[in-house]
């Protein structure tokens, strides 16, 4: 149930920075998108390390670390080149709806079948 309001607060932060700009209006997508983000991380790290076997640990933790890193490294050359084409507002957007997407995405591979 935590994982939704992370993920709201990440696609709202996404979607004012699609918004026109202004200082405070930058400021709060920040607030937003790094709220949301930063607590992803843990979050869907335990989620991860509770569904795996106490064996299958270390590879679990490897695993997500080299997902995260990979999408951290590939993700700005991939979303970059979608710039031309969107705009970094744009962009943004499609990123907000992405994490919209995600809700639903969570709660069919997770959610429904946790409660």
């Amino acid at each position: 149930a935590v994982v939704y309001p992370m993920l709201v607060l990440f696609a709202a932060g996404l979607a004012l920075l699609a918004a026109p700009p202004t200082n405070l209006s930058f400021a709060v997508a920040g607030f937003l998108a790094g709220l949301g983000f930063g607590s992803l991380g843990s979050t869907v790290q335990v989620i991860a390390i509770r569904a795996v076997p106490e064996q299958n640990l270390n590879r679990t933790v490897s695993t997500f670390y080299l997902m995260l890193d990979g999408g951290a490294g590939l993700g700005p050359v991939v979303l970059g080149l979608l710039v031309p084409f969107t705009g970094f507002a744009g962009m943004s957007l499609l990123l907000s709806l992405l994490v919209v997407a995600l809700l639903g995405l969570y709660y069919i591979m997770h959610a429904r079948r946790s409660g």
